[in-house]
């Protein structure tokens, strides 16, 4: 019995090794199997997920852009915006503030009143070249002079020398005329150099004077320009202010609306649930008034049963008083009475 009862747990083991086993590989091979087609099916899944997110964010995009479109306030919002981004974009290569434009003009103004007196100085100071060259050649015409008198002197004389000298009279005189004939047309350009320096001078002193006048005008007109700006800013304020149209008064009124409504709102339901409530409130009202009665019921019985306990009670001490003074009496006529014990009792102790 022994044996065979080995040999039958022996062939339970293995068969619940073997149904172990086959489970095993069963699920390996369904693991395997859903692995297989996981990864074959993963790359459409991310697919389509990514589809869906571009699909989704095309659609937000085109949302925005018909919200953009069809909605007025986004309309305006969006041109505003615009304009605000050309207004700066062009600040940043042409001043189109109308005081900075003037204010630029000024600042050209000055610059080339500042170029005028630096060419103003450089002529000068040619014609101040010109007027030392001229001196210079009048020297040397003057020195030529003398050299081709001498000469002729010495050549009048007669000798060796005397053809030389007649050479060098010539030569001198040559160059005296050359450096006269210079001398004459210098001479002319400067005087007209003089003359252009006088209207150049002069030009430069209108010139200062009209800066002068546009700056001051400037200045003004810059004041003025803060002044108005800012009244047309309290203006548009004041407009903004008692303004009946506009996005903010549209607002304003559908907000008042919104708390119109919601308090007729919260008003009926209030006055609702006070109709509903009323037959509560009364019956709770009535239940008061019946408690009320009953106590003043029970208030009015207890006081009446108080005032009788009370009647009883002072009877009940009137008869015990007058018990007690019948008893003192009684007691009395014994002590007063010669056959009483104590009278006896007295008697005795006497005759002792």
């Amino acid at each position: 019995m022994a044996e065979s009862n080995k040999i039958s747990d022996l062939l339970q083991n293995r068969e619940k090794w073997g149904q172990n086993v086959v489970t095993l590989l069963v699920l390996g091979v369904i693991a395997c199997t859903g692995i297989y087609f996981w990864g074959a099916i993963l790359p459409w899944l991310v697919e389509m997920v990514t589809n869906t997110l571009k699909l989704a964010g095309l659609c937000a995009g085109l949302a925005a852009m018909l919200w953009v479109v069809l909605d007025p306030k986004m309309r305006t919002l969006a041109l505003y915006a615009y304009r605000s981004l050309t207004r700066w974009l062009t600040k940043q290569f042409i001043d189109i503030d109308p005081i900075g434009i003037l204010n630029t003009y000024v600042a050209r103004l000055k610059e080339r009143l500042s170029e005028m007196e630096e060419a103003i100085g450089s002529l000068q100071g040619q014609r101040d070249q010109l007027a030392a060259f001229i001196s210079k050649n009048e020297v040397e015409r003057v020195h030529e002079l003398q050299r081709a008198a001498q000469a002729k002197k010495i050549a009048a004389q007669g000798g060796e020398n005397a053809a030389d000298m007649r050479g060098q009279m010539g030569l001198s005189g040559r160059q005296a005329g050359r450096l006269e004939a210079s001398n004459k047309t210098l001479t002319a350009q400067l005087t007209e150099m003089d003359k252009l320096l006088t209207r150049l001078k002069k030009m430069r002193d209108t010139s200062s004077v009209l800066m002068q006048d546009i700056q001051a005008d400037v200045k003004l007109r810059t004041e003025s320009y803060k002044m108005i700006t800012k009244g047309f800013s309290a203006f548009q304020r004041a407009q903004k202010m008692m303004a009946d149209s506009g996005p903010e008064k549209e607002l304003y009124d559908e907000t008042l609306e919104k708390l119109t409504e919601d308090y007729s709102q919260k008003m009926g339901q209030i006055e609702y649930f006070m109709e509903i409530s009323k037959s509560r409130i009364n019956g709770a009202d009535l239940d008061n008034l019946a408690y009320e009665d009953s106590a003043l019921a029970q208030l009015d019985k207890w006081e009446k049963e108080s005032a009788a306990l009370d009647d009883v009670a002072a009877k009940a001490n009137v008869r015990v008083d007058a018990s007690s003074a019948v008893k003192n009496v009684r007691v009395g006529e014994e002590e007063a009475s010669p056959d009483s014990f104590s009278e006896l009792f007295d008697d005795k102790n006497a005759k002792r």
